[in-house]
């Protein structure tokens, strides 16, 4: 028999559930937020990165989690025939995820002239300089602390990726993880060519 609910443990289970719905909506605002691409986080939906052809320059003075800066590095560190600026953040798991891949293709492909050079937006130098030795890398790290070079580039998510000729100039904007396929469809192709 549903009979008369005593009205105190009525309130007590409205109550919850309009709580419990009103934590759910909150916590909505601080949930990051996903687009068109699974996985990739966004702080600019309408930001598509540099117009291919474009010219894409690193400052001198800019800071490198071991402590130097960009224009301590060699020409050869700092250019090759095919360069991969991965825009990337220690906390985002999608970056995470593809570290193992840009770790593999700096070893397979560092000889035929690729080079990646990674840019940490919004961290610090510790935070980067930690996440480095925690995955073994080796190809090197710069800071963008005021996110000053995610913004001079308009990408708009991380991870993006600009791969960039010799001299600079964009030749793709990929806005999303780099995966073991991207190797033989993507990186051998432009190594190839030129």
């Amino acid at each position: 028999m549903i009979g008369p609910f005593p009205r105190r443990p009525l309130i007590g289970a409205l109550t919850a559930a309009i709580g419990l719905g009103l934590v759910l909506t909150l916590s909505l605002g601080s949930v990051p937020t996903v687009t068109r691409d699974p996985g990739r986080y966004v702080t600019d939906a309408t930001a598509l990165g540099p117009a291919v052809g474009a010219h894409m320059e690193i400052p001198a003075s800019q800071p490198l989690a071991d402590g130097r800066v960009w224009g301590d590095l060699t020409a050869e560190e700092r250019s090759g025939t095919l360069v991969i600026l991965n825009f990337f953040a220690t906390w985002c798991p999608p970056c995470q995820q593809e570290m193992p891949v840009l770790r593999a293709f700096d070893g397979l492909y560092r000889d035929r002239g690729l080079r990646i050079i990674g840019i940490s937006v919004s961290e610090t130098t510790a935070d980067v300089a930690r996440y480095a030795e925690e995955y073994s890398i080796t190809y090197p790290l710069l800071v963008d602390a005021a996110g000053t070079l995610f913004r001079a580039a308009a990408v708009g998510g991380l991870p993006t990726q600009l791969l960039l000729d010799g001299s600079g100039r964009v030749l793709a904007v990929l806005p999303q993880p780099l995966t073991a396929a991207d190797g033989v469809e993507l990186i051998e192709p432009l190594l190839a060519g030129r």
